[in-house]
């Protein structure tokens, strides 16, 4: 909850907006007026009289918002010739009595009631004949014979979309080809979506031996149920306490607004489509706002008081959840003690059973069997490999492939043959030396030949050989094992015999024994390594620097250009970028996510942890900076944009001074204008496009469209079996990114504090209701779709009390952790 609670206690910074009087006095003021409620008047017209004709009059917060003009003089002018601010007068539809009063507003628009000036992208300098036609194009842009204005870099914004065109071309053809293809691996197709079924989370055995698992229900309550580990129970407390906590500000807020001035409901929120209207809702805001700063203080103080509270009382609520499951189940990590400081053996020696006995001899227990970590990461792709090829042929064995008169035959398109390519590292067999068959020699020959006559080729061995028995002896032993003990009490007796005798003497070395704190499937085995701090510094450093080089690709390929445009637009007469644009901003958002999403993930992996819960959180707490740097780039856009519109309409602070004329970034930023637009859109930014739509995604990005797609592709290319095939359409892994997203989304919906309160409820309801489907997704997810997992180790705890989460869910069948058990069990 750290970043919670630090969001939180940037609100009270958000009232110091100064006001003209002291908060007393304000305080004063509020309660002296005889209803204590904000005048109403201006939010509709009270039959006023009509202004006359050619009346300079300045309008303040006591003017009629909807007053129009006669008939004889139907549209307002803006007067901006003299030093008088929110100066208007009321003349004829024509442009000559239009440019007499303003020379930049030149056409009468009856309608809208107002002169205003030609509404063309682009334009610097309208015609003064009454049409919406320019007579001066910004730079950047060529004045047509139509009046309007033409963008120079047009080409360039069409070569893109031609590219993206044909991107979209190429993955409707593909997708046409699959679905065109005749079915011609059903049984494969069988055998991987019955493993999909087989590996997803599931209910313990409760009848005989041989009835399989039933899938959990989906009413079943996952704050409660320990379907998954501990920690899945967890997460979904801690979705429930965000659901309640911005449902308690809302409510608060709402409570408050009631109770005081309901002026707070609407302030910062109302539109206002001409310059007269934005006058008059500037000054009634600036004066409403002042007036009720101390609302705003007091809610701030006590939320933040509350928040903490909260915090600390859901923090041990979370520990004694953590320690009764804890307490009531057993599970690996009960039976395990972690041994330190074991001396570096190569694998010519037993080192299992040396070990095993040695720590029967000192502690006096019983060892049921040891796990030695080994440093194999020189040869770890030769020994995964074949690992998978022996399982493949196990498989094989176990369940033979039914016998046909013909095979099937391959499909010949060229999206066919692109993804066999794509798919021929999987494919490849690998050996131990030795075990090769003549067929196998031969093609391993009649490759060899080719690949010399053609050495500019890329050739794909079918079958390769690995001498594993000479990698398995080479091998060195990592400072790191595990002993096994019969009972839970066996293994506490043990580590206290050891720690009382000093630890236990191995080949020269003193070896510690403490309790696992991690499962046997949260072990990497294959990042277990004999490496000192210095290389563990440079994969941190190196992480880092691809963590910039990341973030530097994004700004410069994907937010310079958009940020360019933002910021060289014609802002004049409050003209806005339109919708191309603003999708454009969505996509850029979303890209930068996306990319920064399988940055970290790759920084994540190349630091290369043993415990997935460590590479999990770093993964996150990279993942939150990243998301936390993309918002901060798009409230500094938003910012820019909102200033440039404002100074575009000639906004004015409630003295009187042209926004443009401020100097210092605290004066803008207090400006009620820049409030009441800075406060419009961090709301359009957080809900829905960011707290809401990127989950409506989710499902069909990550879920249901790779699912459809390997259905097809398996079914219809009749070599992918087996194995391979259950990789290709295995579950997902539920990651830690979520608490990412909800930390990212809690800071963003208290930023709104720092602008007039009118969006105070729309922004914590539209999170609690966002945040609801979330919840409901992930119930979804975890029940239906993610891959069986068991997430225990009590460092999820800790971690989700500091506001970050907990460690990822991990597959508990990686192939990696099969590569010990092999190098146990070979040497």
């Amino acid at each position: 909850m750290q970043i919670l609670l630090t969001s939180t206690l940037l609100v009270l910074a958000a009232a110091r907006v100064t006001p003209p009087q002291s908060q007393a006095a304000l305080i004063t003021e509020a309660r002296s007026s005889a209803s204590g409620r904000s005048p109403q008047f201006w939010l509709q017209s009270k039959g006023a009289a009509p202004p006359k004709c050619h009346e300079k009059k300045v309008v303040n917060s006591n003017s009629d918002k909807f007053l129009a003009c006669p008939k004889e003089c139907p549209v307002y002018a803006d007067d901006r010739g003299d030093d008088t601010d929110c100066n208007f007068e009321c003349v004829e539809a024509t442009p000559k009595a239009c440019t007499a009063v303003n020379k930049f507003e030149p056409i009468p628009d009856p309608k809208m009631g107002i002169c205003r000036a030609c509404i063309i992208y682009g334009c610097a300098e309208c015609m003064t004949d009454g049409t919406d036609t320019c007579a001066r194009c910004e730079s950047g842009f060529s004045l047509n014979a139509k009046g309007t204005c033409d963008n120079k870099n047009r080409y360039y914004w069409y070569a893109l979309f031609a590219v993206l065109g044909l991107v979209a071309l190429f993955i409707v053809a593909w997708m046409v080809d699959i679905c065109t293809r005749p079915i011609v691996n059903a049984d494969g197709l069988k055998g991987a979506l019955d493993y999909r079924s087989r590996s997803k989370v599931r209910m313990p055995k409760s009848g005989e031996a041989d009835e399989g698992r039933e899938l959990w229900p989906l009413d079943t309550n996952l704050m409660k149920e320990n379907v998954a580990g501990v920690g899945v129970t967890l997460h979904f407390n801690f979705q429930l306490f965000l659901i309640v906590w911005s449902l308690a500000i809302a409510v608060g807020w709402l409570l408050l607004a009631l109770s005081v001035d309901d002026a707070l409901l609407i302030l910062g929120t109302r539109r206002a489509k001409t310059a007269r209207q934005n006058c008059i809702l500037v000054a009634w805001g600036f004066e409403t706002q002042q007036r009720l700063m101390w609302t705003k203080i007091d809610f701030c103080v006590a939320a933040y008081i509350l928040t903490v509270l909260a915090c600390m009382l859901f923090g041990i609520r979370q520990l004694r959840l953590f320690q009764k499951v804890d307490m009531t189940n057993s599970t690996h990590k009960d039976y395990a003690a972690r041994i330190r400081n074991l001396p570096l053996l190569d694998g010519t020696t037993p080192v299992e059973e040396e070990l095993k006995k040695r720590v029967e001899d000192v502690t006096g227990q019983k060892v049921v069997g040891v796990s030695v970590c080994w440093d194999f990461q020189e040869h770890e792709e030769e020994l995964l490999d074949l690992l998978q090829s022996q399982l493949v042929e196990r498989e094989l064995e176990l369940h033979p492939l039914p016998k046909r008169e013909t095979e099937p035959e391959e499909p010949h398109s060229f999206f066919a043959r692109l993804e066999r390519s794509a798919l021929a590292a999987d494919a490849e067999k690998v050996v131990a030396k030795g075990e090769m068959t003549e067929e196998e020699k031969e093609r391993a020959r009649e490759e060899a030949a080719e690949a010399q006559a053609n050495p500019d080729e890329e050739i794909i061995e079918e079958c390769k050989e690995v001498d594993v028995v000479e990698i398995l002896k080479k091998i060195k032993t990592c400072p790191d094992a595990y002993a096994i003990f019969e009972t839970e009490a066996s293994r506490d007796a043990a580590v206290e015999t050891a720690e009382a005798s000093g630890g236990v003497e191995f080949h020269g070395n003193t070896l510690l024994l403490n309790a696992s704190r991690v499962e046997p499937q949260t072990v990497q085995w294959k990042n277990c390594a004999n490496t000192d701090l210095v290389v563990k510094a440079k994969r941190i450093a190196m992480g880092m620097c691809i963590m910039f080089a990341g973030l530097a690709l994004w700004v410069v390929a994907f937010y310079l250009p958009y940020a360019w445009f933002t910021l060289t637009f014609n802002y004049s007469y409050g003209q806005e970028p339109g919708f191309v644009a603003g999708m454009t901003f969505s996509m850029v958002v979303v890209a930068g996510n996306a990319l920064m999403y399988l940055v970290c993930s790759e920084v994540a992996d190349r630091t290369r942890f043993i415990y997935i819960d460590d590479r999990e959180v770093c993964y996150m707490l990279l993942y939150c900076f990243a998301c936390v740097f993309n918002v901060a780039l798009d409230l500094i856009t938003t910012y820019m944009v909102a200033y440039r519109v404002n100074v575009g309409l000639r906004m004015k602070t409630y003295d009187g001074t042209l926004l443009s004329n401020l100097q210092s970034f605290s004066d803008r930023f207090e400006s009620y204008a820049m409030q009441r637009t800075l406060a419009n859109n961090l709301y359009a930014y957080a809900f829905p496009a960011t707290f809401l739509i990127p989950f409506l995604i989710e499902p069909v990005a990550t879920i249901y469209a790779p699912y459809k797609i390997m259905v097809m592709i398996i079914r219809t290319q009749p070599h992918i079996k087996g194995f391979m095939a259950e990789n290709l359409l295995g579950g997902l892994v539920f990651d830690l990114s979520r608490y990412a997203d909800l930390m990212l989304d809690a800071m963003i919906a208290v930023l709104i504090f720092f602008f007039p309160g009118g969006f105070n409820i729309q922004m914590f309801l539209g999170m609690a209701l966002s945040h609801v489907y979330i919840y409901a997704f992930d119930h979804y997810r975890v029940l239906r779709s993610i891959q069986t997992c068991n997430y225990t180790d009590s460092q999820s705890a800790k971690v989700q009390g500091l506001g970050s989460g907990v460690q990822k869910l991990h597959d508990a069948q990686k192939p990696s952790k099969s590569v010990a058990r092999m190098v146990t069990g070979v040497v």
